[in-house]
Protein backbone atom coordinates (compact mmCIF):
# COMPACT_ATOMS: atom_id res chain seq x y z
CA UNK A 1 0.00 0.00 0.00
CA UNK A 2 2.83 2.43 0.87
CA UNK A 3 5.44 1.04 -1.51
CA UNK A 4 6.00 4.50 -3.00
CA UNK A 5 6.79 6.07 0.37
CA UNK A 6 9.17 3.41 1.66
CA UNK A 7 11.99 1.87 -0.40
CA UNK A 8 11.95 -1.40 1.54
CA UNK A 9 9.22 -3.27 3.35
CA UNK A 10 11.49 -3.85 6.35
CA UNK A 11 12.03 -0.12 6.82
CA UNK A 12 8.30 0.50 6.58
CA UNK A 13 7.62 -2.14 9.24
CA UNK A 14 10.17 -0.48 11.53
CA UNK A 15 8.58 2.93 11.00
CA UNK A 16 5.13 1.50 11.71
CA UNK A 17 6.38 -0.21 14.88
CA UNK A 18 8.08 2.99 16.06
CA UNK A 19 4.94 5.04 15.40
CA UNK A 20 2.82 2.49 17.29
CA UNK A 21 5.25 2.51 20.23
CA UNK A 22 5.31 6.33 20.38
CA UNK A 23 1.53 6.45 20.23
CA UNK A 24 1.23 4.01 23.13
CA UNK A 25 3.88 5.90 25.10
CA UNK A 26 2.20 9.30 24.68
CA UNK A 27 -1.17 7.77 25.60
CA UNK A 28 0.36 6.28 28.76
CA UNK A 29 1.97 9.61 29.67
CA UNK A 30 -1.30 11.48 29.19
CA UNK A 31 -3.15 8.87 31.25
CA UNK A 32 -0.57 9.15 34.05
CA UNK A 33 -0.81 12.95 34.02
CA UNK A 34 -4.59 12.86 34.24
CA UNK A 35 -4.75 10.07 36.84
CA UNK A 36 -1.88 11.00 39.11
CA UNK A 37 -2.35 9.69 42.68
CA UNK A 38 -1.16 13.00 44.18
CA UNK A 39 -4.37 14.70 43.03
CA UNK A 40 -2.45 17.63 41.52
CA UNK A 41 -4.31 17.31 38.22
CA UNK A 42 -7.45 19.25 37.40
CA UNK A 43 -10.55 17.53 38.81
CA UNK A 44 -12.55 18.08 35.61
CA UNK A 45 -9.81 16.39 33.55
CA UNK A 46 -9.50 13.42 35.90
CA UNK A 47 -13.28 13.08 35.89
CA UNK A 48 -13.28 12.94 32.08
CA UNK A 49 -10.53 10.32 32.03
CA UNK A 50 -12.38 8.18 34.60
CA UNK A 51 -15.57 8.26 32.51
CA UNK A 52 -13.77 6.28 29.79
Amino acid sequence: MFHILSPSKKQFNLQLLLFYFLQKLTYKLCWLLLNNPGGKGHPELSGISRSY
